[in-house]
């Protein structure tokens, strides 16, 4: 009996890390605006608006999430790199309640002009 409870709490912890991993959000498209502004603040709009993700500037914080200079320049370098070779680039974020994580409605939802903090960016 001892043996049968210790997998039953081995397959629920495994069962909730496998969900937690697939709820977060990846917005994937083509990059059809790249923009810095006069203070730094990278804007990239990947099919479902424009965002502000980063600075270039200074360390960046936004929602709670907090993003290096040196990691922004690696974004900007890679998202330009990707606008110029017509490559996708993915977004992601982080979303415990999403229903559709792979450019659902809450891409759409995060608007236009935003900052919606993405913890990871791959282009491809």
């Amino acid at each position: 009996m001892r043996w049968n409870s210790r997998i039953a709490s081995v397959w629920l912890l495994l069962t909730l890390v496998c969900a937690n991993a697939h709820a977060n959000v990846t917005c994937t498209g083509l990059i059809s605006y790249l923009g810095i502004d006069n203070a730094g603040y990278l804007y990239v709009n990947n099919g479902f608006g424009i965002w502000q993700v980063c600075s270039l500037s200074q360390a960046y914080t936004a929602n709670g999430l907090n993003v290096a200079q040196d990691a922004c320049k690696g974004w900007y370098a890679s998202m330009l790199a990707a606008q110029k070779s017509g490559a996708q680039v993915a977004l992601y974020f982080y979303n415990s309640n999403s229903a559709n994580p792979i450019n659902g409605a809450e891409c759409n939802a995060f608007g236009n002009w935003s900052m919606p903090s993405p913890y990871f960016i791959q282009g491809y």
